[in-house]
């Protein structure tokens, strides 16, 4: 799974990271380009088709929270 997003908040990298490992998934690449804020991030994820779609859930979740703090 390809997940690329925008985050104002770069420790947000770190958990999402933490966040798929707990969720039974891998990671292939994580690219960050920093425009000192946003950071632009594209996460490579890989695991099961269940896994997968629980760390998009909690992604999102978690990225909707980033968005509504730097609003």
């Amino acid at each position: 799974m390809i997940y690329e997003t925008t985050m104002r908040d770069q420790r947000l990298v770190a958990k999402i990271i933490n966040l798929a490992h707990r969720c039974g998934c891998g990671y292939r690449s994580v690219e960050a380009y920093s425009d000192d804020p946003p950071t632009r991030v594209r996460f490579v994820f890989d695991g099961d088709e269940n896994a997968l779609r629980l760390l998009r859930t909690q992604v999102d979740k978690l990225m909707s929270y980033d968005c509504e703090m730097s609003a």
